[in-house]
């Protein structure tokens, strides 16, 4: 990865709190965990891959945690909404 930025974020419990409130997670079954603050339910390595990117944005000061062209995560599914994406790029091989 010559010229890749690379940014090391300590792992150690982004699995515990919600990435969009910030409030302590409850299990809600064997991999679910859920928000009782916001009710985000989502599965625990979603989470915790979440929070670690917003861990990394952080220490590079992008200014914002979550950039405008991410798509949101939907809090009743605890999935990402594609209904926020505006414009999509279609990739071929050459």
């Amino acid at each position: 990865m010559n010229g890749v930025p690379i940014i090391y974020v300590d792992a150690k419990g982004t699995s515990t709190y919600c990435p969009i409130c910030g409030a302590k997670l409850s299990p809600n079954g064997h991999r679910t965990l859920k928000c009782k603050k916001c009710r985000l339910i989502a599965d625990r390595d979603i989470i915790g891959t979440w929070n670690i990117r917003l861990r990394g944005l952080k220490q590079i000061d992008v200014g914002s945690p979550v950039p405008p062209e991410s798509p949101s995560m939907n809090p009743e599914t605890g999935r990402l909404s594609a209904t926020n994406i505006s414009k999509v790029i279609k990739v071929t091989e050459s």
